[in-house]
């Protein structure tokens, strides 16, 4: 990936987890239907990644005058002081450190919790839940299937009870592979706010599900009662536990009652997905349709521009492919004829190779191809879409 695809993918990305998440908060959040809510966040997650590297081909018509197509003078590139790969430049490199060191914290803070449960020693049961008693060291917590407990607090049979169910209910219900889904989501990428923010709405939809799990069989005064009882205790990072965990929300959705008449958010977001799919995987440049006849034009189907798109950056590009050290220890060498189509413009749309064979002058010709910039082709004075056909020759001199 080009740095330049680098940074229209995550644009991409920031604005489609950016509404998503505007439209949840403000209109499903403090809806009852939970369970819906906690796929929602996950669909959203998973789109924001996903759209953007779908592309939907939108096909633009030329207009009766047929289209133009426009062969380029040969780009030749040769071996001659060639000293090696072109190095990432500095937003790869940016992206990449990022990607480093928000994956290393969240490596060792689960380093951490695995080494505080094998301080905990061996599992005793309670309430025939299997628990690993903490001494104090960290309050009722669950991750994954382990289910932590400070036997030190002093609770009521009745608490013990409704905390226990909360906490199991994050275990069955497998919340912890939700949050391990966000963090690898943080970890590739740790610049877009919107995560962040959909992370801790998702562990407050989290909480409102071992919630309601925990008090099926108990009344809502009691249960909110337990929650406002206080205690102080050290905490985990990535541990769900029930002392500390968005208690302002918790409170509200046990009081706040759901109405039917407000299920038209949930029918609302399938055509917000859709758009949000149109949008993220379409370019803003269309794809330009293609004749029957493909690469074979015929003559007559052919426009005549007045003047030829010119590329603007072509020496640019042509430094950045350069010469593939593992085509020139090949001996790999000959023509990649690329036929680029432009908009009225100048700007890149799509290409396609018109040659075979020569796999590793290709790969690296289609990476930097979407780079070209053009002075578009004018027709009757107006800037017309047209293709280009740019032959590079790669000679090999040593």
């Amino acid at each position: 990936m080009t740095t330049n695809q680098l940074l229209v993918t995550s644009l991409e990305v920031l604005l489609i987890s950016g509404i998503g998440m505007v439209y949840y908060r403000l209109l499903l959040h403090r809806e009852q239907m939970a369970h819906w809510n906690r796929w929602m966040l996950l669909a959203l997650s998973a789109l924001s990644l996903l759209l953007p590297q779908i592309r939907i081909e939108t096909p633009t018509p030329w207009g009766p005058g047929g289209f133009a197509e426009v062969m380029m003078a040969p780009v030749l590139i040769s071996d001659e002081g060639v000293s090696g790969p072109v190095y990432l430049d500095w937003l790869m490199m940016v992206w990449l450190a990022g990607m480093g060191v928000s994956g290393g914290i969240r490596i060792l803070h689960l380093l951490r919790l695995w080494s505080f449960r094998r301080s905990c020693g061996e599992v005793v049961w309670l309430e025939g839940v299997p628990c690993l008693f903490t001494g104090g060291r960290l309050g009722p917590a669950s991750f994954g299937k382990w289910l932590f407990w400070d036997e030190t607090i002093n609770l009521s049979p009745n608490e013990q009870h409704l905390i226990l169910q909360h906490e199991q209910a994050h275990i069955r219900q497998g919340h912890s592979l939700d949050r391990l889904w966000m963090d690898l989501l943080l970890t590739v990428a740790w610049w877009n706010p919107a995560f962040y923010w959909m992370k801790r709405l998702m562990i407050a939809n989290h909480e409102t599900l071992a919630d309601r799990a925990a008090m099926a069989n108990s009344s809502a005064a009691s249960y909110k009662a337990l929650m406002l009882h206080k205690w102080i205790r050290p905490r985990l990072t990535s541990t769900y536990e029930f002392s500390f965990s968005h208690l302002q929300h918790r409170i509200d959705m046990l009081t706040h009652h759901n109405n039917p008449a407000r299920r038209w958010k949930y029918a609302l977001a399938a055509p917000l997905l859709l758009l949000l799919t149109y949008f993220g995987s379409c370019h803003a440049q269309n794809i330009i349709s293609i004749p029957e006849n493909g690469n074979r034009l015929q003559a007559e189907t052919l426009v005549q521009l007045d003047v030829d798109p010119v590329a603007l950056n072509l020496n640019e590009v042509k430094q950045r492919i350069g010469y593939p050290e593992e085509a020139r220890d090949a001996g790999e060498q000959g023509t990649v004829i690329v036929k680029i189509s432009i908009d009225a413009e100048g700007r890149y749309i799509a290409h396609e190779v018109l040659t075979e064979g020569r796999p590793m002058l290709t790969a690296v010709v289609e990476a930097n191809v979407p780079l070209l910039t053009f002075q578009p082709g004018i027709k009757d004075e107006k800037p017309v879409a047209c293709s280009v056909n740019v032959p590079f020759n790669f000679v090999l001199l040593r």
